[in-house]
């Protein structure tokens, strides 16, 4: 990166900076002969997959560093308990799980995060419903628990009621951790 950016070390200092963060970043860069390059991207790649899953990305990070408030939207702030996110690699057996966050609590009950950032309520399909479902599966059958697993959908906005949506137990909302 030196190499690329001349005789501006303070920019220089700064884009290390922002490089070496654990938090996703994303940045504009302006000046010279970059000048109206920042509102044509955004405008043409708004509904990108690139952009959607950097946004996923950074709305997993924003819950992660309100962490409290997650559990205090989940009414379990002063329940001792493990924060982490989880994954299982899959076999031939069973398939393999991901989850965005796993609040794993020492009155034996497990909350199952899922993340999910949209531009209005989140609608579980029934193909997310399965997913759900192995999810479950997967946590219980990988660490041999007989713990309760509780859902929790942490998103912007809230859950749009369907059949597919009594799976999830609460429903924590962007107002959740900034209100």
């Amino acid at each position: 990166m030196k190499n690329l950016i001349i005789a501006r070390e303070r920019e220089k200092a700064e884009l290390e900076r922002l490089m070496n963060e654990p938090t996703a970043q994303m940045l504009a860069v302006y000046g010279r002969r970059r000048t109206g390059k920042t509102f044509p991207y955004w405008h043409d790649n708004q509904n990108s997959p690139r952009v959607n899953s950097w946004r996923g990305r950074a709305f997993e990070d924003v819950c992660f560093v309100h962490q409290q408030q997650v559990k205090r939207a989940v009414g379990i702030d002063g329940v001792q308990a493990e924060v982490y996110p989880w994954h299982a690699t899959g076999d031939a057996a069973s398939p393999g799980a991901q989850i965005d966050m796993l609040i794993d609590r020492a009155d034996r009950v497990m909350n199952l995060c899922e993340m999910k950032f949209t531009q209005s309520d989140y609608v579980i399909s029934k193909d997310y419903d399965e997913r759900l479902r192995n999810k479950i599966a997967a946590l219980q059958e990988m660490t041999r628990s007989k713990r309760n697993v509780q859902v929790v959908l942490v998103t912007t906005y809230g859950l749009k009621q369907n059949m597919y949506s009594g799976r999830v137990q609460r429903v924590v909302t962007l107002e959740d951790l900034f209100g």
